[in-house]
């Protein structure tokens, strides 16, 4: 979906008010992270679990405000996703971001109920690059990490997707081909990407 520009203003904002001036250069370099390793990041890594956990609530809570009513899917995918349901092949949504945030994307997107699985940042120890988040995607639908396909669109997904020994199909939505080119294939845009695509060309 489109949340990256919610996820931005949100962050600006939240990291503003601790006078730090949170550029568009820290968004794309951290994009795909959970929200402790942003913080810890660009704030420091001496802040203690409670300063980091009360940032966070801060942060999404902003995201929430702004995205609500103005989420929308990228071209293409909610199509193929209809399209791998109806194979009958297992769907899981792997995020880092917290699951309040997934839930309202799938609200928005009038997803619910066409995941096998889902699995939040808050349930892996590691944030992506790490592939920690895959490998227990993966055990919930009881697949094997090698029969996995995963659509990606950040470089740290990427090298997590890799890392987990999955497969990885790449779209530029937040960066440029350059940036995830360790994906099995980078592509534009989901429009064309088919079963066919998905299966036997990446």
């Amino acid at each position: 979906a489109n949340s990256g520009s919610f996820h931005f203003a949100a962050w600006q904002e939240t990291f503003a008010k601790r006078g730090v001036n949170f550029t568009k250069e820290h968004f794309t370099r951290l994009f795909g992270t959970r929200n402790d390793f942003i913080i810890r990041n660009v704030l420091g890594e001496e802040l203690s679990e409670e300063n980091v956990k009360s940032i966070v609530q801060e942060k999404e809570a902003s995201f929430r405000e702004k995205a609500k009513g103005n989420i929308k899917p990228f071209p293409g995918v909610v199509k193929l996703l209809n399209t791998i349901k109806r194979g009958n092949f297992k769907l899981a949504l792997v995020s880092s971001a917290p699951k309040e945030n997934i839930d309202l994307l799938s609200s928005e997107l009038n997803l619910e109920g066409i995941f096998d699985c889902i699995v939040s940042g808050r349930e892996v120890a590691e944030s992506k690059p790490s592939p920690q988040i895959y490998l227990l995607a993966a055990e919930k639908l009881g697949a094997e990490p090698k029969d996995c396909i995963v659509i990606e669109d950040s470089p740290f997904g990427v090298k997590a997707a890799k890392a987990a020994g999955m497969r990885c199909l790449a779209v530029t939505n937040s960066h440029p081909k350059q940036d995830l080119e360790e994906a099995d294939r980078v592509v534009d845009s989901l429009e064309k990407v088919d079963l066919i695509t998905l299966i036997q060309r990446v």
